[in-house]
Formats: C-alpha cells, structure tokens, sequence
C-alpha cells in the first residue's frame, strides 16, 4: 500500500496536524534502534511505546517536566487512529492497532475510568437466544461466510485475533476440533465446534472460499478478497452490522477518536458462549483452558449469578443440611 496516498488522504479530510502525527510515528519506527518495522505492521506494542515516549521526551515543560502534554499525546493517538482507518478504507486490509490503547494507560497521566467500562457498568454483554438468531440472519454478504464466523465465534468462544490466525491445517473436520494459538497466553490450545456447524464449514472449504483469487495461496480459513487473511477490523464489522441489520444494535459511547462503541462486537459473542458454557456446568478450571485464560479470576468474571439463581442452588443442595435430622 502506498503511505504517501493515505497521508494525502488524511491531510485533506483531517488536516496537516494530523498527517503530521502519521509522518512523525512512521519516522520514529524506522529510526528506531530496536524495531525498525513498517508502518502498516506496527502493533498495539509500538503504539504504547511511541506514546510513552512523547510523554518522556517532548518538548512541553510543566512543573519542571519535560514531556508533551497529555492533550498532545491525546491528539496523537487519535490522528493514529484516524490513519489506519484511512488506511483501512483504501482497501488494504490494515488493521488498526490503536483500538484498544488510551492515553489513560500510561503511567503518570491522570487515570480515569474508560468510557466504555462506565457504559457497561463492568459487566459482559450477553445476547439471548432471540438476539441470536437475528445476528445470524442477518449477516452482511458475503452472507454463508459470515454466517460461519458468527457461529464459529458463538461455539468456540474465540478471540476475533484468534479466529483471524485459524488455518486449515489446524481443523480435523472429522472430529471438529481446531487448534488455536492465543496470543495472550503464547500457548496452543484445542475448541470444538458443534455438529450443527458441519454443513456450512464443508460448503466453505470446499466450494465458497475457492472463489477468492487468494485462497489457493491462503493457508488461512478465512482469506478476505484482497488479502490472504482476513483482518480483525473486518470481523468486528460483520458483527457490528449484522447486528445494526437486524435492527438489534446500540451505540454505547464513543471512542477518543469519536468512533461510536457498540452493544453487540466480536467480544459480546465470545461472552455470551462462556456464559452459557458456565451456566451449563461446566467448571470454571476446564473453562479457563478452553476460554484461553491465564489466570482463572478472568474466568470468574463470567460467573454472575442473580439472587434467585443462588437461592435456587440453595434449594438443590438441601443434603448439606441433613444435619438437623
């Protein structure tokens, strides 16, 4: 992909400061002696370093500090955002690395609670077997592949990052299992998918996903149009729009880029399967391993019982109190 286009692209719908922030990130990952990597391969990792480093080493003086101020290295990550966005929408398949960093996420800047935690008050969304039914229904096109995703996402609980990485070679479609690699335990671990899922996994590997003019050199299960491997971005877009298609969506908040949060992403339905898989018995050890967790207090987030479920437990457990007779 060409920088220079997206740089020009961005100037003119955001302005030279925000091309400025684009060129000066780009300068810092080549002239740096430790990562020295292209721009549009820079990772969440890279984003955080160069901020901090506007944070230690600008040229703002406050308080006998040096450093830029946190508007500055505010504006900075949200003109990174708008650039892969702008990026993205030239059909490059970029993901953007900025999604999940805030400024609030370096240490000596005021701390404060995330827009979106405070717009779901902590807790997980978890969708309903309606909400389901129309988020698949409902799907944009190409409609069996996303299908297939949002089902896949549902059955496995995997990671959008997760479900991105699935190659072919780690599916044994006789058994329905697939090897997974998570990036956030730098381990491999085994899902399954349900036998309800067989028919639109075979029609994808054998007939639909052969239409893509990559996937003969793909070894991804989900290649995208252009690229060999299809990007997070655009998973949480089928999500996102299926849910807005099925009329089923909300906005939550907005992001410090200003891009709205929605209700219904990639991780609600990642929620919604541990949810169900918890309320279903499973244990919360068996769990964490499957859910890809490092630590089970992850898993027990998942675990959150209404007043009436706890006293319902109450009731099945009546040999605890044998006692009295």
């Amino acid at each position: 992909m060409e920088i220079d286009g997206v740089l020009l692209e961005l100037e003119r719908s955001r302005g030279r400061r925000y091309a400025k922030h684009a060129e000066d990130f780009r300068a810092w990952l080549t002239e740096h002696d430790t990562y020295d990597v292209d721009v549009f391969e820079a990772s969440e990792g890279h984003i955080r370093a160069y901020l901090r480093q506007l944070r230690d080493n600008g040229a703002y003086l406050q308080d006998g500090d040096r450093g830029y101020a946190p508007t500055t290295i505010h504006l900075a990550l949200v003109a990174l955002s708008k650039f892969y966005q702008t990026a993205s929408d030239f059909g490059g398949g970029v993901e953007n690395p900025t999604e999940d960093v805030t400024v609030t996420d370096l240490d000596g800047i005021r701390k404060v609670q995330s827009r979106k935690s405070k717009a779901i008050r902590g807790k997980h969304v978890i969708l309903d077997d309606e909400e389901i039914r129309d988020l698949c229904e409902n799907v944009p096109a190409p409609a069996l592949r996303n299908e297939l995703i949002i089902k896949l996402m549902l059955q496995t609980a995997c990671r959008r990052g997760e479900i991105r990485h699935i190659r072919l070679q780690d599916i044994d479609r006789d058994t329905r299992k697939i090897r997974i690699y998570g990036e956030k335990t730098d381990d491999y671990r085994t899902v399954r998918y349900q036998n309800s899922l067989k028919p639109l996994m075979s029609q994808w590997i054998d007939v639909d996903r052969g239409a893509y003019a990559v996937a003969e050199k793909s070894d991804y299960l989900f290649p995208s149009r252009q690229t060999e491997q299809i990007s997070s971005d655009r998973l949480n877009y089928i999500v996102t729009q299926a849910a807005k298609n099925a009329d089923i969506q909300e906005v939550i908040d907005h992001n410090a880029a200003g891009q709205p949060m929605h209700r219904i992403t990639c991780h609600a339905l990642r929620s919604t399967a541990l949810t169900r898989l918890l309320n279903e018995g499973m244990s919360t050890r068996h769990l964490q391993q499957y859910a890809g967790h490092s630590q089970v207090s992850q898993t027990e987030e998942y675990l959150n019982p209404t007043d009436e479920e706890v006293l319902d437990a109450v009731d099945q457990s009546q040999a605890a109190f044998d006692f009295e007779e």
